[in-house]
């Protein structure tokens, strides 16, 4: 038996590869393991935010300052 972590890890290891090649991109962006909602949320990200596809305003129309 497989284990569960590593099939999860080559299904959307395969996803991104795939919408690399569809999108011609030469950087894949790396994938990290699925953590649970209190790590999450006490983890700094060096990109310092989360995009969601429901947000109120659109990144480009976001302060830089």
């Amino acid at each position: 038996m497989r284990n569960y972590r590593s099939a999860w890890g080559s299904h959307w290891q395969k996803i991104i590869i795939g919408v690399c090649e569809q999108l011609g991109r030469s950087v894949m962006p790396s994938l990290a393991l699925a953590m649970n909602f209190e790590d999450f949320v006490n983890t700094k990200f060096s990109n310092g935010f989360v995009l969601h596809h429901r947000a109120e305003y659109l990144l480009l129309e976001m302060n830089k300052g």
